[in-house]
């Protein structure tokens, strides 16, 4: 797993939380939720493996509320096999 890459995708997000410049409340706090669905997916798959309960768990809330997010995001997400 590429931590690095998976560190930058965090604080993106947790920048975007507390812009205050920038973003209007609503934003920030979806911005604020996705970072924290985001690292726990992250701890668990690195914690776990991904073939544990709790990793497939965390993925899962992770991608549900990504795929309600409002805005277009293009996250490293390791779980997922590039090909």
């Amino acid at each position: 797993m590429d931590f690095e890459k998976a560190f930058r995708c965090l604080s993106s997000m947790v920048d975007a939380s507390v812009n205050y410049h920038t973003y209007d409340e609503l934003r920030r706090q979806n911005y604020h939720n996705l970072a924290y669905r985001y690292k726990q997916a992250i701890q668990s798959y690195s914690r776990y493996g991904e073939g544990h309960k709790f990793t497939h768990m965390d993925v899962r809330h992770f991608e549900d509320y990504l795929g309600s997010f409002n805005y277009n995001l293009c996250l490293y997400q390791p779980w997922i096999k590039e090909e």
